[in-house]
């Protein structure tokens, strides 16, 4: 009964990454809807009132540390005074969502990163589980360095973190090709994340001039959306060898040895017959 047993835990493993990744293309999806709301923002303030002040409160909030994000929410209420009250509001509720849907999403990716490890402890043949879970601890971890480091530092974090992330979803395509699926470019979880993280890390490269950081991370977060909604297919699809698959069918072994020829009286040899095996039940039907 073991087996079936671990057959049971396997697949409720997978079950629960499976759920995990919705859940994570889900606010990926939500993530970039408040992008493109910001966005929309941002080029009203821009348009309507005073360009340069503006631009300097835009180039606070397309920043991810979170000194960024206060100095720019601060700006906010200090040019409330020229008339876009309302529209200032907007933004910074716009913003903390956009900030705690980051938070909820760093969250989630730790869950992912441990299933994938007590995948790995459940059946040890994948052993590219516990190298997608080291990944993304590594990617967790600079992503959330990113808040907190001022000037050139988080660009730099964020661009490593997007690089690494790309690693656990090749060890993924790994699992895929060996026991599960080989999915299209289409529908490849690895290739979409490798695309968006191309993209992110571009504008991210682009900030050292001075050019729109958001509405790269937008386009990305689009690829990553189809990543992560791949995965939460593909990894049902993941069947490593199965412990409880029975022996193939064989002939029975005769239950005593054949017997020795033995010289009888007259001086001949003689060998007694070999009993004839056990009529299958296949025989027996016929």
């Amino acid at each position: 009964m073991e087996p079936t047993s671990n057959k049971k835990t396997l697949n409720d493993i997978k079950n629960i990454i499976s759920k995990t990744s919705k859940d994570v293309s889900y606010f990926i999806l939500i993530q970039v809807i408040l992008g493109l709301i910001l966005t929309i923002l941002f080029a009203i303030a821009y348009y309507l009132f005073f360009a340069g002040d503006v631009s300097s409160i835009v180039s606070n909030f397309i920043t991810i540390d979170v000194y960024s994000l206060v100095a720019g929410i601060a700006l906010m209420f200090l040019y409330t005074s020229f008339g876009f009250k309302v529209l200032a509001s907007l933004t910074i509720i716009f913003s903390l969502l956009y900030f705690a849907i980051n938070i909820l999403l760093f969250s989630l990716i730790f869950r992912l990163s441990r299933s994938f490890k007590q995948l790995e402890a459940e059946e040890k043949t994948l052993i590219q589980a516990s190298k997608i879970q080291k990944w993304f601890i590594v990617y967790l971890s600079l992503s959330s360095l990113a808040f907190f480091l001022p000037s050139f530092g988080w660009i730099i974090a964020i661009m490593i973190a997007n690089a690494v992330l790309n690693i656990s979803f090749y060890n993924f395509h790994v699992i895929l090709s060996r026991y599960g699926l080989k999915p299209t470019v289409l529908k490849n979880s690895a290739y979409h994340l490798l695309a968006g993280s191309f993209i992110t890390i571009v504008f991210a490269l682009l900030l050292f001039i001075d050019i729109f950081y958001l509405p790269g991370m937008i386009v990305g977060y689009i690829f990553y959306y189809f990543a992560f909604n791949n995965m939460k297919n593909h990894i049902l699809f993941v069947s490593p060898v199965m412990r409880d698959t029975p022996p193939p069918p064989s002939i029975p072994a005769p239950s005593a040895p054949p017997p020795r020829p033995v010289i009888s009286s007259n001086g001949k040899i003689e060998v007694a017959k070999v009993p004839s095996p056990p009529a299958s039940d296949y025989d027996e039907d016929k």
